[in-house]
């Protein structure tokens, strides 16, 4: 029995020790309208899949990765890696998407988007993680 409780608290501090990048970043919340005008243009022009979906990852740098971590069948995390300087930042699951990359932030809806007209919509708001160079 006080072996399981023993793995069973391992696993737990490994799950919420995980290393989030985000948290010592400077960040902001603007609206669509407050976002540079190119981007504003990119997002009212995505293009979508046969099912409707859009792209989870829009890097104007084109150095930047996407990847989900998974445990089992759920995820665990979401990860932009910057393929030339190796530095990553780690998002939580459920941080919706698509993640937006410049080369002076990166930034994210703060809600999910369900219909891409939300993004002609002035009342969207985006997290932003500015990037230190």
């Amino acid at each position: 029995m006080n072996k399981n409780i023993f793995f069973a608290t391992i696993i737990v501090i490994l799950l919420y020790t995980g290393c989030n990048n985000i948290n010592n970043r400077k960040m902001a919340v603007l609206s669509l309208r407050e976002l540079p005008n190119f981007v504003q243009d990119t997002l009212r022009k995505l293009p979508v899949d046969k099912y409707g979906c859009y792209p989870d990852l829009i890097d104007f740098t084109n150095k930047f990765h996407y990847r989900s971590t998974t445990i089992g069948p759920w995820q665990h995390e979401q990860i932009l890696t910057d393929s030339i300087n190796q530095v990553s930042y780690s998002f939580s699951y459920d941080t919706p998407r698509p993640f937006i990359v410049t080369s002076t932030f990166i930034a994210f809806p703060m809600t999910y988007v369900n219909s891409l007209k939300e993004f002609h919509s002035n009342t969207l708001s985006f997290r932003v993680v500015y990037i230190e160079r």
